[in-house]
């Protein structure tokens, strides 16, 4: 039994000032490797390796840290034999407090850098996470050692949880997968199915019944994070700020128009048949990239696209602006099928149109 409690509804959360924190690798981590990786073989002018990623979960992560003062930690709750409340000692980290994410993160902290600096491994944790990116060659050596170390401090993985070496892994959300990084230098995520179609039905659910409160939004939005990270050019941050604002806001729950306008836009890229794939070339570029922005105006005086390059080969000369109106014949070619999805046309128009340039 996990014992959890609305630590914030309690206002227990509202008296954790301390001024650390956590910083989490992405679910792109394991890409980050795969690029340094194909860096420095560039530097040595050899061939790219095989990789692949084991993962692990610390078992019953919070109850293996102890705290410090037990007696400051009474766990209540109600005993149905008995008929009566029973109070105890809580011995292990509380779920549901904000103190013990901080507190029990100290120490998968701990041992991924020592990990890192004593055995060679590329591995880090996000929680009780923990994600071993590793030389195909080397087999499973690294998360053995990395599992040892974790069961020698007393926090040990999950046997069941357990996921082997493969060169394709569902972590954090998203499917990495490293096929052709050794032929051809380049690494795919797309975000699972099963997790899409969850987020489009609370979606569809919130409103259904015309109801978004604070916490739903952030489990939402939480979700939706990790989904998002497989997009190209962070596409859709944008559209999830009504989520973040309700997160911070709770006076009104409605599910207004905003929220349905952004449901259907959700439910049309992650869509089950159109899922986002996003694929990364690794090592040093050729050259430096050239950074676009676009944005669209729906402004009644003016209704066009906005362009702004930067070559980054020259720095302080090399920029450029330009405005221009979409072409008709390009918004009835392109963009017919996508109207009933209100995906801002006109902006999916800049970005088709500054690629045309390019």
């Amino acid at each position: 039994m996990r014992a959890i409690n609305d630590f914030k509804r309690s206002s227990i959360n509202a008296c954790w000032n301390a001024a650390e924190t956590i910083s989490p690798p992405t679910a792109l981590f394991p890409i980050q490797v795969l690029h340094e990786t194909a860096i420095v073989c560039q530097e040595l002018e050899i061939e790219l390796p095989d990789m692949h990623m084991a993962l692990d979960d610390v078992a019953h992560a919070y109850k293996r840290c102890p705290v410090m003062q037990q007696e400051f930690c009474i766990l209540c709750y109600w005993n149905h034999t008995k008929q009566q409340v029973v109070f105890c000692e809580q011995w292990g980290l509380p779920f549901g407090a904000m103190a013990s994410v901080t507190g029990f993160c100290r120490l998968p902290h701990l041992l991924t850098r020592f990990a890192r600096a004593f055995f060679a491994t590329c591995c880090d944790h996000y929680i009780d996470d923990a994600l071993q990116p590793d030389f195909a060659d080397t087999g499973d050596s690294g998360q053995i050692a990395l599992g040892t170390l974790f069961e020698r401090v007393g926090i040990p993985f999950s046997e069941k949880k357990r996921q082997h070496p493969e060169t394709v892994q569902e972590e954090l959300g998203l499917v990495c997968e490293r096929t052709h990084f050794h032929t051809a230098g380049t690494a795919c995520v797309t975000p699972r199915e099963e997790r899409c179609a969850g987020i489009i039905a609370m979606l569809e659910k919130c409103a259904s019944d015309d109801k978004l409160t604070p916490s739903k939004a952030k489990e939402i939005f939480g979700k939706l994070s990790f989904c998002l990270q497989s997009l190209f050019g962070r596409v859709g941050r944008a559209s999830a700020l009504p989520f973040v604002q309700r997160c911070h806001d709770g006076r009104d729950v409605h599910f207004g128009e905003d929220l349905k306008q952004i449901t259907t836009f959700f439910k049309t890229i992650l869509h089950r048949d159109y899922l986002p794939k996003r694929i990364y070339l690794l090592g040093q570029a050729e050259r430096p990239p050239v950074i676009l922005y676009t944005d669209a105006s729906e402004c009644p005086d003016y209704r066009g696209l906005g362009i702004v390059m930067h070559d980054m080969d020259h720095p302080s000369l090399g920029r450029f602006y330009a405005a221009d109106m979409l072409p008709a014949v390009a918004f009835q070619a392109l963009f017919r099928s996508w109207e009933k999805y209100h995906l801002l046309p006109r902006a999916l128009g800049g970005t088709v149109r500054t690629t045309d340039h390019a």
